[in-house]
């Protein structure tokens, strides 16, 4: 009889299954007494928080750059785990490296980096594989998904016609960038290409995140230096996937105002002579004698000749040059 009580005890149906809740055995599985020989490991993948999960979220991002995120395996069980593989079985958007250590003692847990790089806009699902020792799950998996902002920054115009602008004077225009897509995306640089210096471009705040729905300001200054065409290019980067970056044609044409001939005749040895209006100083043209001289200088005001070139006495000056603008008109 004693050995009919042993041997039903031996095929009992609760034998060696776990308490879920706490993670301890019924029993150790051996009816000697020896309570190694029952100690198994229990996987159990957990987020950073320590929570249990069967999915591992990437989110939504903004980029086509690589993405890390971390998941746990934990070992509930009362002896070591071993991990023998963790590979991606599904979804070509993620990686996963083997583990530096597969080895996991009861109670502790060891990281696994899964990276996403999704290459278009959309979601992206796929399933991690983990192999180990476990006896009731060797096998497990758990489902990846991450999701590419659909971008979607765009300009309010593609073109800008600053129009005629007086040489001396300064016009600030502007356009818009907005984002029109469904998750945020983040304007990195505004920069501008020409060949001159009357144009440029700048945003105070770049780089700035745009949510969906919001706006940038990007001002783009001209001040011409002749009476010549303009052109710049204004580009504006950022990590929208679909427009990486975005760029804007600006013309403008510079112009003069009115342009004055002022004339003197040399007397006594005068070295300045006073401008009846205020000039823009690159377009100053001083002749003696109808013949192009140098060897002044401009003080604001006045035609100063140095000390060793002032004409003779009786020279014929002329000072031609454009009228400085009265830019607020």
């Amino acid at each position: 009889m004693l050995w009919g009580l042993i041997l039903s005890c031996l095929f009992c149906s609760n034998r060696n299954e776990p308490t879920w809740e706490t993670g301890v055995w019924w029993d150790s599985g051996d009816f000697w007494g020896d309570s190694a020989a029952g100690c198994e490991p229990w996987i159990s993948l957990r987020d950073e928080h320590g929570s249990s999960i069967d999915t591992l979220d990437f989110g939504m991002v903004g980029t086509t750059e690589e993405h890390t995120a971390s998941l746990w395996i934990h070992n509930k069980g009362d002896c070591e785990l071993h991990v023998d593989d963790v590979d991606i079985t599904a979804g070509e958007a993620f990686s996963v490296s083997a583990l530096e250590w597969p080895v996991v003692d009861p109670g502790d847990s060891v990281e696994l980096p899964v990276t996403f790089t999704p290459v278009e806009p959309g979601i992206e699902s796929g399933t991690l594989h983990i192999e180990s020792d476990d006896p009731f799950d060797p096998e497990l998996e758990i489902g990846l998904v991450g999701e590419l902002s659909s971008g979607g920054l765009e300009v309010d115009t593609d073109s800008i016609d600053v129009g005629v602008v007086l040489v001396g004077c300064t016009v600030d225009t502007s356009f818009t960038v907005t984002n029109v897509g469904s998750g945020p995306v983040t304007v990195d640089g505004v920069a501008w290409e020409t060949a001159s210096d009357e144009f440029s471009a700048a945003s105070d705040t770049v780089p700035v995140d745009l949510a969906s729905g919001t706006s940038l300001d990007v001002v783009v200054r001209y001040e011409p230096a002749d009476a010549y065409e303009d052109v710049v290019y204004v580009r504006v980067t950022s990590n929208d996937p679909s427009n990486p970056e975005l760029v804007v044609t600006a013309i403008g044409q510079g112009s003069y105002d009115e342009h004055l001939l002022d004339e003197f005749v040399q007397s006594g040895g005068q070295r300045a002579f006073l401008l009846s209006a205020i000039p823009v100083e690159n377009t100053l043209d001083v002749r003696v004698e109808g013949v192009m001289v140098s060897g002044w200088s401009f003080d604001g005001s006045a035609v100063v000749f140095d000390e060793d070139n002032v004409p003779n006495d009786g020279a014929a000056i002329s000072v031609e040059y454009a009228k400085q603008p009265n830019c607020e008109e």
